[in-house]
């Protein structure tokens, strides 16, 4: 092992409820392997969970869900050769990107075309939430941490659980995206029964609410995220003064805020929120949520984002498979 590289020794652990076979196949599987990474590389490789495509891309068709009002969005990808006969799918595979990712970038995107060729009698799609990726923003639901509280993640469940009667589905979700799952999910546990949820694979879900938004302002990873929130807002609502009569609604502060912490309480009247830890109570995935999870999930992240749930965790099915890191948040 050269001067600038090192070795870290990915670990697995099991809720009390995990089977044989489970457990079988993740110790030996290569997920357990030592997996070698340079020193000087970690920002070109954090870069790649954003900017790498998928070559070559496939067909995706987008789907626009109107519910009363509410703009959201899937985007279904086509790994099928055209001239291939139609089949009944066997399953649905959902996909939730965290910020920056989509169907055709990122770590979002490279997953979803994965999946899609190497399942190719599954139907394969990612969420395109309110405003995200082009996508109108029609309602006052900024991006914003407080945006994990509206539950459109369960929204979209629901209407792929109608569009695919009867199939089973799992998610897969990354980085915000996951807690938007596991918020509503936690939260509606018969309702994940009732959608045919079997399992989700959970990516760098992050502790809770409170370390995460810190770790966003201290890691430097803020401006990126403002950015993205701010060309939301720039492609819907050149004017943000249409909203200055909104009770409470200062769109100054929006133009100011250099941290999510800032952003965050800048957007609490759109929300109905009086003060920035109403929001964290209301958007965190709390131990007994993550309890009532219905369905094997597997996390797989950073160890000082996973071992807090160590009590917390489903009793069914389940792995979690971790990367050793240096205190703080790992996924940042």
């Amino acid at each position: 092992m050269g001067l600038f590289s090192f070795e870290i020794q990915p670990e697995v652990t099991f809720s009390s409820g995990a089977n044989a076979r489970l457990r079988h196949r993740l110790q030996s599987s290569r997920c357990l392997e030592p997996i070698q990474l340079s020193r000087l590389c970690h920002f070109s490789l954090g870069s790649l969970t954003l900017t790498a495509t998928p070559n070559p891309e496939l067909p995706i068709m987008r789907e626009e869900i109107d519910l009363n009002g509410t703009l959201l969005a899937i985007d279904w990808l086509d790994a099928a050769p055209k001239d291939a006969p139609n089949v009944t799918p066997a399953g649905v595979l959902l996909l939730f990107p965290g910020i920056g990712t989509n169907s055709r970038r990122g770590f979002t995107g490279m997953t979803a075309h994965h999946l899609a060729k190497s399942f190719p009698r599954h139907k394969v799609g990612v969420a395109v939430l309110q405003g995200h990726d082009g996508l109108p923003l029609k309602s006052t639901c900024f991006p914003a941490t407080a945006y994990v509280s509206i539950g459109d993640t369960g929204r979209l469940i629901e209407h792929v659980s109608r569009q695919f009667q009867g199939l089973p589905m799992v998610v897969v979700a990354c980085s915000i995206g996951a807690a938007h799952f596991t918020h509503w999910a936690g939260s509606h546990p018969e309702k994940v029964k009732q959608c045919g949820v079997v399992g989700a694979v959970l990516v760098c879900h992050g502790t809770s609410a409170r370390p995460a938004a810190t770790a966003v302002d201290s890691s430097g990873a803020a401006p990126f995220i403002l950015e993205a929130y701010r060309d939301i807002l720039r492609t819907n609502f050149p004017d943000l003064t249409a909203f200055q009569d909104i009770p409470g609604f200062d769109p100054s502060k929006l133009s100011a805020a250099r941290t999510l912490r800032e952003w965050d309480e800048a957007v609490l009247p759109l929300y109905g929120f009086q003060r920035h830890e109403d929001v964290l109570d209301a958007v965190d995935t709390t131990p007994q949520m993550m309890r009532a999870l219905p369905m094997p999930t597997v996390f797989l992240g950073a160890a000082n984002e996973t071992r807090r749930w160590s009590d917390g965790m489903p009793t069914d099915a389940y792995g979690c498979l971790w990367i050793p890191v240096d205190d703080g948040c790992g996924m940042m």
